[in-house]
């Protein structure tokens, strides 16, 4: 046992027992042990330094006084005054507080949902949560990079890599995937949510944003984002086309008839259908909400084959029936078809560039540098990491992992009187685009919600006015939506010598829309006779029909959210536009080819190049422009 952890031991064993009730001794000791092993695994290690200070502080007499109160130095922390800490602290004016009570909380969540022992079903058990339908052992395909030069080097194989490779390989051009992680060929490719986010997701997904606390949710296999997207399949509107090419200072780039006919050839490549989507039960009383409130909804469009969506839910996790039109089934098929070379569990950190034309990559595969000569490269390893491949290459242009945009997310659950299983059916069912362009063509989208335990505690782990146990029993019968917000505001992408980092913060402006979404829902949910509503802020804002806090009160709380960090608990699965299109330098990092600026032979094909955010979620959108970039390449 390490220093930290005997340290740390007595108090996080209360702050289980308290989050945990229905574990056994021995299941919180086991959870105990292994929470030091998912502190290692998140990639801002600054951060983790900071939360293991204060539990380290917390563990000792003098901090337990001070921070529990009312505790002698030889008195045990009880739950009640766990609680009472939280309480105060997630209330305080003081940004710092706010954050460590926050990240504790966040902590306690995923240190069980992401667990995936004994330990885990037993969480499930009590929530009477069914993940048996997408129980799958991975086993992944062998590696055979040989080291040989490459002709177009394609790094990363999501929505921009994987559509790149399958448009240029049908060129004279020898191309090469380079991704990362690994590739996935069991037929059955799906697994228990525990496993998926270690296999599938970026930085096994505990990546967070600097400055807010914002989760970042993007895809890190074979496939990328593609692979554990939730099928939801919007067209790019015409009106933020139009501010693309107006940002980008560009005429008649993404409103041409050919960045259409690129969005056409999509759509029909990954099956993009409305037939596919019967809403689901856990989303008929959002969809009548809002309907009696005068807020329109529409079905969600998905790019599934035989599917509808009603006997899964786990989208999230991969496809257990191979029924999503991931890049990996349809693009990437069509790469290894045209003799497209695929390189896994090989990562590219730099470009190695001499008199403005790239001559190589550095790779790193089984965690030694090897150097890859390259005639041409596409980057396409997305808004998260293309930008530091670019400045650890030492490519410099102001824009440069700026203007990074996430379509920030916040929810609510609200608790009905029948079962809703907010896990079942298929991911989002219906949505609502009517506030899309709300304020100076920013706005929102209500989407539905799947309940999987790992978005479901870990956002609404701060709910004081539920008894722990009687939260997770109630489980089967809370619904839930969010909602999606077009960032007017931005945030950053920068690397140190231990890894990535990211920063971001809400603005008034985009909190004042994500408010207005929020208060939107509540108003839905308590249209249709919810018996609770609680939303996604820190800590968790909760109103039940039968106490004496009014509903007209309840959304005034909501209303007086302020935008300052870790008032809100938000997300994102949409990182976008940071390293975006311009027409010059000035304006961009790359040009309307994608060819970055000042070289002359790199190239970007991912939602880094978007101008503005999407506004819907982005996958037809990052399809689209790589579509339309390759095609221009390979001409």
């Amino acid at each position: 046992m390490t220093y930290f952890l005997k340290k740390t031991y007595p108090l996080m064993k209360v702050l289980l027992d308290w989050s945990f009730p229905m574990l056994t001794e021995e299941e919180t000791e086991q959870l105990v042990n292994s929470y030091p092993k998912i502190l290692s695994s998140v990639p801002d290690k600054n951060e983790i330094i900071q939360l293991k200070m204060l539990l380290f502080f917390l563990s000792t007499r003098t901090g337990g006084a001070l921070m529990f109160r009312s505790l002698n130095k030889s008195e045990q922390i009880t739950k009640k005054q766990v609680q009472s800490f939280f309480e105060r602290n997630l209330n305080s004016k003081i940004t710092l507080k706010r954050k460590a009570s926050f990240n504790i909380l966040s902590l306690l969540g995923i240190s069980i949902t992401r667990d995936n022992s004994a330990v885990t079903k037993t969480l499930w058990k009590t929530m009477g949560y069914n993940s048996e339908i997408n129980q799958s052992p991975y086993r992944y395909k062998p590696n055979k990079f040989n080291n040989k030069k490459i002709d177009v080097a394609v790094i990363g194989s999501g929505a921009g890599g994987g559509v790149a490779a399958g448009i240029i390989s049908e060129s004279n051009r020898g191309v090469s995937i380079f991704e990362k992680s690994q590739e996935l060929i069991e037929s059955k490719s799906s697994v228990s949510e525990g496993n998926a986010y270690k296999e599938l997701y970026e930085s096994s997904g505990l990546a967070q944003a600097r400055g807010s606390g914002a989760l970042l949710l993007a895809g890190s296999t074979l496939g990328g984002g593609t692979t554990i997207n939730w099928t939801t399949s919007f067209e790019p509107p015409k009106k933020i086309r139009e501010q693309w090419d107006k940002v980008a200072k560009i005429e008649n780039i993404f409103s041409s008839d050919e960045f259409s006919y690129s969005i056409k050839k999509v759509i029909e490549r990954i099956n993009v259908n409305n037939e596919s989507n019967i809403t689901p039960l856990k989303e008929r009383k959002l969809k009548d909400g809002l309907e009696s409130i005068n807020i329109s909804t529409k079905s969600i469009p998905r790019n599934v084959k035989g599917c509808n969506g009603n006997d899964c839910g786990f989208c999230g996790f991969g496809c257990i029936n191979q029924y999503k039109q991931s890049t990996k089934n349809t693009w990437i098929e069509d790469a290894k078809r045209n003799g497209t070379e695929i390189y896994t569990n090989i990562s590219v950190d730099s470009l190695n560039i001499h008199k403005g034309k790239a001559v190589s990559l550095n790779v790193i595969k089984n965690n030694k540098k090897e150097i890859v000569e390259i005639e041409d490269v596409i980057l396409s390893a997305g808004a998260l990491n293309t930008p530091n491949i670019l400045r650890k290459s030492g490519y410099k242009n102001k824009h440069l992992g700026n203007n990074l945009k996430l379509h920030p997310v916040s929810g609510v659950i609200a608790e009905f009187n029948e079962i809703q299983n907010p896990w079942m059916g298929s991911m989002q069912g219906i949505y609502s685009d009517q506030f899309l362009f709300r304020k100076n063509n920013y706005g929102y989208v209500i989407e539905g919600l799947p309940l999987h335990p790992g978005l479901f505690i870990p956002f609404f782990s701060s709910l004081f006015g539920i008894e722990r146990n009687e939260f997770f029993n109630s489980y089967p019968y809370w619904s839930g939506a969010i909602v999606l917000t077009s960032d007017a505001g931005g945030g950053k992408v920068r690397h140190n010598r231990k890894g990535p980092i990211w920063h971001y913060r809400l603005n008034e402006f985009d909190n004042e829309n994500l408010l207005h979404g929020l208060v939107n829902i509540c108003k839905a949910y308590e249209s249709v006779g919810a018996k609770r509503i609680a939303v996604s802020s820190s800590p968790n804002l909760l109103w039940e029909r039968k106490s004496t806090f009014s509903f007209d009160k309840f959304i005034e709380k909501i209303n007086e959210l302020s935008h300052k960090p870790y008032n809100l608990a938000i997300g994102s699965a949409h990182q976008m536009g940071s390293a975006r299109i311009g027409a010059d330098k000035n304006t961009g990092v790359c040009d309307e080819n994608g060819k970055v600026h000042g070289l002359e032979n790199v190239y970007i094909m991912d939602s880094s190049t978007f101008p503005r955010c999407s506004g819907v979620n982005p996958m037809v959108s990052i399809e689209s422009i790589s579509h339309y970039l390759s095609t221009k390449f390979i001409s």
